[in-house]
């Protein structure tokens, strides 16, 4: 009979996620910038979503590391297949910001849902009751359960990742059923060293209550620099109930500025010596003036964004003597796409990049070549005055196999 009625329970949480749950996972794919990701599931459950994430590395070519957290003491034997994966790693503590014995209060009439340290499903009647009246006409001959209290160990993120040897986490998702603040509030080191990425967090609380809860969530983590992506209704947790929830992304502003900095403006080098500067055609600035080179480079360009009626003041450039030992060039790609193949002074393969339309190439130093990988225009800027005999030396080379794509 206890079979039974956890099947029941299995199937009502399937149809749930099938026709209610939001697309959460396809979204934080999209802002994905690394290819080696370490994910926080608190409150994991079935750990639907480890395997959502895990389906589309396979896609992807994401690599991800795992983390699933849940004190409910069947979590173990629900999730043992998805615990084969070498990636995913379970275990049984009650995130929080404390890191002692107390008590969580489960859900044993419905499992999925309530299941918290916090006592806000646990104490709303409405709730309870009406979830009760649906499992008991799908089972009447079944008592049904109600909640329990069991002793769990908790502990803080920070503690956790201190003792793990965790640096960094990428995803944080956190399903806590209104104990969502206490999970982030536990996260306080991470958050303050920038060392949070993503966060999608259940937001969760009586409907007179929820407008402060969610206020304080979200600018709890605005003094952290994280930005509000998306927010999702939870249809299924206010039906019939007087609790409200939604689904959030937030993603960090000091991440996406620091990542966005080191991968819009490359610098190709090989033995501490610059080969050349790649500027991305996404690259973007408010406003302002920003030169891409030092000022002693011998070819100089930069990225300006003004508004409109803004003067550029009339100027003349000075006459002066320059000396230049090697010439460079800027490459300006307006269409297409090209593989740019890196050599030493000596003629030796290194390894490519590959540039799309609107990418910018100034190449300073050792050999290149290029590959047509897209049918490409593109504008051509060097030093002059030019002379193919003294001032390129052309070379044959088979590189087959060898390429080699440095991302």
């Amino acid at each position: 009979m206890v079979r039974l009625y956890r099947i029941m329970q299995y199937i009502i949480y399937h149809l749930l996620n099938k026709f209610f749950m939001n697309p959460i996972e396809k979204e934080i794919i999209k802002h994905m910038k690394n290819t080696n990701l370490t994910v926080f599931d608190v409150g994991c459950f079935r750990g639907t979503f480890t395997k959502k994430l895990n389906k589309y590395a396979k896609k992807t070519g994401i690599n991800f590391n795992f983390f699933l957290f849940d004190p409910n003491p069947r979590v173990m034997n629900y999730i043992k297949d998805l615990l084969k994966i070498g990636t995913v790693k379970y275990f049984d503590l009650a995130l929080d910001n404390t890191n002692m014995k107390k008590i969580f209060f489960l859900n044993n009439f419905f499992e999925p849902s309530g299941s918290s340290l916090n006592e806000v499903c646990k104490n709303d009647k409405k709730w309870n009751k009406t979830r009760k009246f649906v499992l008991q006409l799908l089972q009447p001959f079944k008592k049904i359960e109600s909640f329990s209290e069991i002793n769990v160990q908790t502990q803080t993120i920070d503690n956790f990742c201190h003792t793990q040897g965790i640096k960094k986490i990428d995803v944080l998702k956190i399903d806590s059923e209104a104990n969502e603040l206490n999970v982030l509030k536990g996260a306080e080191k991470l958050l303050s060293k920038n060392k949070i990425y993503m966060i999608y967090t259940e937001i969760s609380e009586n409907k007179e209550k929820f407008d402060d809860k969610e206020t304080m969530v979200l600018d709890y983590l605005k003094s952290y620099n994280f930005k509000l992506l998306k927010t999702y209704k939870i249809k299924s947790a206010s039906f019939l109930s007087n609790i409200k929830a939604t689904d959030n992304i937030l993603i960090s502003e000091n991440f996406l500025s620091w990542y966005y900095k080191i991968t819009m403006i490359e610098k190709v080098n090989y033995k501490n010596k610059m080969l050349a500067l790649i500027v991305r055609g996404k690259y973007r600035k408010k406003n302002g003036i920003t030169f891409f080179t030092p000022n002693e480079s011998t070819q100089q360009f930069g990225y300006m964004k003004h508004k409109k009626n803004y003067i550029i003041k009339p100027h003349l450039h000075k006459k002066r003597l320059t000396k230049i030992h090697y010439t460079s060039e800027v490459i300006l790609l307006l269409k297409g796409s090209i593989r740019v193949d890196f050599y030493t002074s000596k003629k030796k393969y290194l390894f490519s990049k590959v540039l799309k339309e609107k990418d910018i190439i100034m190449l300073v130093s050792g050999g290149h070549g290029f590959k047509i990988l897209k049918d490409v225009e593109m504008i051509e800027i060097k030093q002059g005055p030019f002379s193919l005999i003294k001032d390129k030396i052309k070379f044959e080379t088979d590189l087959g196999n060898k390429i080699r794509i440095r991302k």
